[in-house]
């Protein structure tokens, strides 16, 4: 078999297992799980002491993450002015963004939070951020006229 037709039969070797893949997870992903997502209660558990945040039992964030979304916090503020997050998740990254609201004089910080639940604990911190509820394809229509730095 010459190398050509080696690296096609690997690829259709591999549409196969993607097919196999995605048919194995539909009922993870069902065509309604937005909508599920929406009213879900977010649930936090934690396993060999670090905090996971799940909702309809996919797992959202692990607390462990933290010194990554911290670094990604720094990153989204680094150049001041208007900033924003989509997803809320366990509010890191948006409070490392606060974090420096002095120091880069950041504007406007805006959160998109698909969950009600968690865009409410957003809402309820004590942090001069807008959160806006709902999913990031909707809620961007909103800023249609904004500019993010």
């Amino acid at each position: 078999m010459n190398r050509k037709s080696q690296n096609l039969k690997y690829m259709i070797d591999d549409s196969d297992v993607l097919s196999e893949t995605i048919d194995s997870r539909k009922e993870l992903y069902p065509p309604d799980l937005e909508e599920q997502w929406k009213d879900a209660k977010p649930e936090y558990k934690q396993e060999n002491g670090v905090t996971i945040l799940t909702i309809l039992g996919h797992e959202v964030v692990y607390a462990f993450e933290e010194p990554y979304m911290k670094r990604l916090g720094e990153i989204a503020s680094r150049n001041g002015g208007d900033v924003l997050n989509v997803g809320y998740g366990l509010g890191i990254l948006d409070k490392e963004i606060e974090r420096y609201r002095q120091e880069r004089d950041i504007k406007k910080h805006y959160v998109i939070e698909l969950n009600k639940y968690l865009a409410e604990t957003a809402r309820n911190e004590e942090f001069p951020w807008e959160v806006r509820e709902g999913s990031w394809q909707d809620t961007l229509e909103e800023f249609d006229t904004e500019q993010f730095d």
